[in-house]
């Protein structure tokens, strides 16, 4: 597929001083379709229908052409020099703008949060990496082949690292655990640990124990893993029901191994959610089941993964409300977002060839591995339970209904353009990681479970079937997080994870065994974020 866009911008580079009619524009980008148009339309011969067709045919490859030229045209790239008499557009480099191509370490790519500085300016609005958004991914999955090593995958992963500003996950990480020895096991990790304190990257190591033959082997590992404790590599463990019940004596061993160090147990529910779940600074990441199941039967092995996020941009819900109050003007504001999305995903792919030039080297087909790609609008300290605002939840269902039929819209757009792109936008929650200090502090409740009775009670009830809800309306890209205290039984721990995942649809369900800060309660609190 021709870079219609990309084809524009070296053009005009190439003639920084002329000027050209859409005319002419259209026998560069589309020199087939316009000879196969100009023949049907100057043939004396034509019939009256086909002379018909042949101006129908003219009048989209117009609208294809004007497409990319406004995209150009916005991005401050050309300007629109004359209108002839018969309203035909010329266009012309525009004069600030230096000829030639830009490169990925150009600096003046268009902002990411560009028409929504006055939200920016508020601490409404953020934008994870916002200098370095246009040439690096949030989130990508990478595979680890049957033939892999942890070698070639810690080369791979290195290699990959440089396109991405978040988390890299690494699917499939159980056929490692039983075709490499402890101490090679033991050795990746610390240079994936050092890796990413270097690069500030974090790591998601997803470990199917459905698919792990002999389990009991897996042990050493996660014992190894926990006493190093790398802070910014999680694992993510996914597991069913069925799964649980079968192997308590691993999932107790894996509880006490971890709650002795203080670490978190990311359980992903496959019988919920199929799909991988990522874990990042920024948030979560996934995909849905249809995507997964079209990526795993036609794609997987065309790529060396696939990307799972390209652009966030993080909200403020507790500062929003202070300056707006309807549910309206919520809807419109989420909406609007995604509008800049539309325009910062045209603008990365666009310039995909060479951005991601060394990324799409390690791919047979590139197009692939940014089909299923994400972007994410994530929300910080929107409290459903505030007196102010009872509805919440429902609004959430609203906006993400909205959302959708706009992600739908532009993709006919885009498709009707010529331009197979898949436009999909999300909402989730944010992490205290994605902007600290620009935020407002943290402001719901965070309950805690110190016994499994507590679990039973009536007001945690609710609070896990409003995050239930709430999970579903980002499409599960969230997670339900327990702060569990410490020292905790292992039996309790797999008593309370067992009743969790069979009473509630909860995709991603971490139990966090860290210390608790002096200011927290420790008889209420389980987070939500």
């Amino acid at each position: 597929m021709v870079d219609v866009g990309g084809l524009l911008e070296e053009h005009f580079a190439k003639h920084p001083y002329a000027e050209f009619s859409t005319t002419e524009l259209i026998k560069i980008t589309y020199p087939e379709e316009y000879e196969r148009i100009k023949a049907a339309l100057h043939d004396p011969i034509t019939s009256k229908e086909s002379r018909t067709v042949a101006k129908r045919h003219k009048a989209q490859l117009h609208r294809r052409l004007l497409y990319h030229l406004n995209r150009l045209r916005e991005e401050g790239t050309i300007t629109t020099s004359q209108i002839k008499n018969k309203g035909e557009k010329c266009y012309c480099l525009a004069r600030h703008h230096p000829p030639g191509r830009q490169t990925p370490e150009t600096p003046n790519a268009a902002p990411l949060l560009q028409h929504l500085e006055h939200y920016e300016e508020q601490g409404i609005i953020a934008g994870y990496d916002k200098r370095g958004w246009h040439n690096r991914l949030n989130a990508v999955l990478i595979e680890a082949k049957a033939e892999d090593t942890t070698n070639t995958l810690h080369e791979l992963l290195t290699t990959t690292g440089k396109h991405i500003n978040d988390v890299i996950a690494l699917h499939g990480t159980e056929q490692l655990l039983l075709q490499e020895d402890l101490t090679k096991l033991t050795s990746f990790i610390k240079q994936l640990d050092i890796d990413t304190r270097d690069n500030n990257k974090t790591i998601s190591l997803l470990i199917d124990l459905t698919k792990a033959e002999q389990v009991k082997y897996t042990e050493d590992f996660f014992d190894t893993y926990a006493l190093l404790a790398p802070p910014r590599i999680n694992i993510v463990l996914s597991v069913t029901k069925k799964f649980i019940d079968n192997h308590q004596r691993l999932i107790k061993h894996i509880i006490k191994s971890f709650a002795d160090n203080n670490l978190k147990v990311n359980l992903h529910h496959k019988d919920v959610h199929d799909a991988p779940i990522i874990v990042g600074k920024a948030g979560m990441y996934t995909l849905s089941e249809q995507e997964w199941d079209a990526y795993q039967e036609e794609a997987e092995d065309a790529t060396i993964g696939l990307c799972v996020g390209q652009v966030s941009i993080g909200v403020d819900v507790h500062r929003f409300f202070k300056h707006e109050k309807s549910d309206t003007a919520f809807r419109t504001f989420i909406l609007k977002l995604a509008r800049t999305l539309v325009e910062s995903n045209t603008l990365q792919r666009r310039r995909a060839d060479i951005t991601f030039y060394e990324l799409n080297k390690l791919n047979a087909d590139p197009h692939t591995f940014f089909r299923f790609a994400n972007n994410y609008i994530r929300l910080w300290n929107y409290d459903w339970q505030e007196k102010d605002r009872p509805h919440f939840i429902e609004l959430l269902r609203t906006t993400a209904e909205e959302l959708k039929e706009l992600c739908t819209t532009e993709e006919t757009i885009f498709k009707s353009c010529g331009i197979p792109i898949r436009f999909n936008t999300t909402m989730s929650s944010t992490f205290s990681k994605f902007a600290p200090g620009l935020f407002s502090p943290r402001k719901y409740t965070k309950l805690s479970v110190t016994s499994t009775n507590v679990l039973h009670g009536e007001e945690m009830q609710q609070f896990i079937t409003a995050r239930e809800r709430i999970c579903k309306h980002f499409n599960h890209n969230d997670r339900i997080r327990i702060f569990r205290t410490t020292p905790a039984d292992p039996d309790d721990v797999l008593k309370e994870i067992r009743y969790l995942l069979t009473e509630y649809a909860i995709p991603h369900l971490t139990y966090d065994f860290a210390q608790r800060r002096a200011d927290l309660t420790l008889d209420r609190f389980m987070e939500a974020k």
